[in-house]
């Protein structure tokens, strides 16, 4: 993986007055999203220590047999815990396809194998560093990069529309069904 993946460590200046912050805790296992939380400096854990950019991978260095694993979205001053190993992509290799490869049964199992731990096990970043990874041709990556960013548009589509469904049953109540219908379809022009 070093030759495809460089370990990101970049520690930040605490000059802004909070920052976004992503704990473990904060990534959904069950569909490789993250959601972050603006917390003031001086509220920050002490485990906040990475500076991290879009498409960076977090990898879950606790409990790695969870499969705790994203790819970073694009927000200014993100700060993850040290918690996480991080990983940026040197264009050799699309962080989509490494972020597949990890959630796979058989690499949340690999990455046991070096836990130092029983109940709560955790791993190293070397660990995760020297996982050995298929160089798979730049056409399947494309693929599989293309299918990730499609389902995560996607899920992100199902929860625009869900918010909209959700506010015309609110309109639908308070103001009327021809209302609910007219917000719904006016937010159905937008989203076109």
């Amino acid at each position: 993986m070093g030759k495809c993946f460089q370990p990101i460590k970049d520690d930040f200046d605490r000059k802004e007055n909070s920052y976004p912050y992503i704990e473990i805790g904060d990534v959904n296992i069950g569909n490789a999203t993250a959601e972050h939380n603006i917390i003031s400096t001086e509220d920050l854990p002490d485990n906040a220590k990475i500076k991290v950019e879009a498409g960076d991978i977090l990898v879950s260095k606790v409990r790695p047999n969870r499969g705790a694993v994203t790819i970073v979205k694009d927000i200014p001053n993100l700060i993850v815990s040290g918690a996480f190993c991080v990983l940026r992509s040197t264009k050799a290799y699309s962080p989509e396809t490494l972020l597949v490869l990890l959630r796979t049964a058989i690499y949340k199992e690999w990455l046991l194998k070096w836990n130092v731990g029983t109940s709560y096990p955790v791993i190293k970043d070397k660990d995760v560093y020297n996982l050995p990874i298929p160089l798979l041709p730049e056409p399947i990556q494309q693929q599989i990069s293309a299918k990730v960013k499609e389902s995560f548009a996607l899920r992100e589509q199902s929860k625009q529309l869900l918010k909209a469904a959700t506010r015309a049953v609110e309109i639908a109540i308070e103001e009327g069904e021809a209302t609910a219908l007219k917000y719904l379809e006016a937010q159905a022009k937008e989203n076109v």
